[in-house]
């Protein structure tokens, strides 16, 4: 047995799953790589009949692993998996869920030679439903509705994070050029929008449509939840926005909003104030000129963060962002009608 399939088998072991289904016969069948993201190592594990995802952690993104995991322990207590714990169960309102991590001698994540590791069973996505934009705004609703009602106490685990400023300036250090104007007015304007008075709760903090899993059963579980923090729900509403209506045409692009608003609106149910309902717009801005920044940034660097795309990859994927940001610009006092048409029907 190899070097590398004796430390699987040993990781594997120590969750307790070789032997899940209480026959020797439960071996492990099929270890495979994903091929996509860029964060954490992750394998997709089949053992006997049943799926699991094993991620290692990535060091040089947390500023430590062991928090994040607590973290989650904290976040996966709100959600305790049971038929009507967790919001509805309607056919456009899932109940919401999320992963529940495997444990090793109490604790939800195994260290092993420097590495953090985790895991849990693989959440499949129904075959035969897809989730629509109203689900996807109703899950990170719901998630960060649940959350500040259960106000854990989470700590810090990503320096910089949604710091539009930090960005701006990384980027300013590795093009030396003030030439960038267009970011520099930007990042002034966010700065006179989300200033110290506007509220910070607890987001997602990567809320894209595909974090969200619609399972066969009709639950919504929401994925990649390591980057929960307080921050302005606004960047979560912004990252819906921004990644559903990726690649819809522009005559469908204000359904898909509406749609994505109207289910964002009802999970949250009310506990915004007006200011941050009037930020949420904003906040579809900050985080498509925060992507393309950054993507920008990789075009420059010596040490890039997109290390699986090329320098050409990189200037089409700035490309794109920005013709994303400049149509929601274009349409800024529609979508502005549809969010105030949907938060209205939540306001005391």
């Amino acid at each position: 047995m190899s070097e590398k399939k004796q430390v699987f088998g040993y990781i594997l072991d120590q969750f307790g799953v070789l032997h899940a289904e209480g026959s020797p016969e439960n071996k492990v069948v099929e270890i495979r790589k994903c091929p996509s993201g860029h964060i954490n190592k992750t394998f997709f594990i089949h053992v006997f009949n049943r799926d699991y995802v094993l991620q290692a952690l990535n060091p040089n993104v947390y500023i430590s692993s062991a928090a994040v995991m607590h973290n989650l322990e904290k976040i996966t207590a709100l959600f305790p998996g049971q038929p009507g714990e967790n919001g509805s169960a309607s056919e456009t309102e899932p109940r919401i869920d999320v992963p529940h991590f495997l444990t090793v001698n109490g604790q939800n994540y195994l260290e092993l030679a420097g590495e953090c590791w985790r895991m849990y069973p693989y959440v499949p996505e129904a075959k035969d439903t897809s989730k629509t934009p109203y689900q996807v705004g109703y899950a990170y609703g719901r998630y960060i509705c649940m959350l500040n009602a259960g106000k854990p106490e989470l700590e810090k685990t990503v320096d910089g994070y949604h710091d539009f400023a930090a960005y701006h300036n990384k980027f300013m250090a590795v093009t030396k050029d003030n030439s960038f104007e267009t970011i520099t007015t930007f990042r002034s304007k966010l700065d006179a929008i989300f200033t110290a008075d506007m509220p910070k709760r607890y987001i997602h903090g990567d809320a894209k449509a595909d974090n969200v899993i619609l399972q066969a059963d009709g639950i919504c579980t929401l994925l990649d939840l390591d980057t929960t923090m307080r921050h302005f729900v606004a960047l979560d509403y912004g990252d819906m926005v921004r990644s559903v209506t990726t690649g819809v045409p522009d005559t469908k692009v204000l359904d898909v909003i509406r749609l994505v608003t109207a289910g964002f609106a009802n999970g949250l149910n009310g506990i915004l104030t007006n200011a941050e309902i009037d930020s949420l717009f904003y906040g579809i801005l900050w985080v498509t000129w925060e992507l393309a920044v950054r993507y920008l940034t990789d075009c420059y660097a010596t040490n890039r963060y997109f290390v699986n795309m090329t320098v050409e990859q990189c200037r089409e994927r700035v490309g794109q962002l920005i013709g994303q940001s400049e149509e929601f610009s274009r349409i800024k006092e529609q979508i502005k009608m549809i969010i105030e048409a949907e938060f209205v029907k939540y306001t005391n």
